[in-house]
């Protein structure tokens, strides 16, 4: 419209959540994210903490499996737990264990809930920080996995354990 002059007029009007502000809704607001921030920093500082000591125990025990061994309170480390046989007698196998005690701990024999599996070189005496290897054969044509459990000259926390497992068309016997 020529001629006319408009002049346009913006509105400042105050928020209604402006003129009841409350300033402890503020600060509630700031404390949640605040234990937010803490609850973060702490669950991370735990987990740095659980695999510092999980390093530690792995460096201390030679494996991350022995590792967990030896935070479950086991005097001797057994490696490997599992050991895959292929059930003649030509199949041998090693197991290795380490003494995580200041004292030595003499392994004077086993139980095996099948007489197929067959521990020589014992009784061994395991010195302090030190391992000592026991060599074992199973003879059996069927498939089993057969726990042993070794016997020491002094009661243990944690039972020394491990297992044979018999698989007779394995060629060659393999550790894991």
């Amino acid at each position: 419209m020529p001629g006319k002059s408009t002049v346009a007029i913006s509105d400042h009007s105050f928020s209604r959540d402006f003129l009841t502000h409350d300033p402890r809704t503020a600060f509630d607001a700031d404390r949640g994210f605040l234990r937010t921030r803490l609850f973060a920093v702490t669950l991370l500082s735990v987990l740095a903490l659980l695999g510092a000591v999980l390093g530690w125990a792995s460096w201390k025990a030679g494996s991350l499996r022995g590792a967990f061994q030896y935070v479950a309170g086991a005097d001797i480390i057994i490696n490997p737990t599992i050991v895959t046989v292929s059930g003649q007698l030509d199949g041998r196998r090693e197991v290795v264990m380490r003494n995580m005690t200041g004292a030595s701990i003499r392994i004077v024999g086993y139980n095996a809930s099948c007489s197929c599996v067959k521990i020589e070189n014992l009784p061994v005496e395991i010195r302090p920080a030190l391992e000592a290897r026991i060599t074992l054969h199973a003879d059996s044509r069927i498939a089993k996995v057969v726990p042993v459990i070794l016997l020491a000259d002094r009661a243990m926390d944690v039972p020394l354990r491990f297992d044979v497992k018999i698989d007779p068309n394995s060629r060659v016997s393999q550790l894991k």
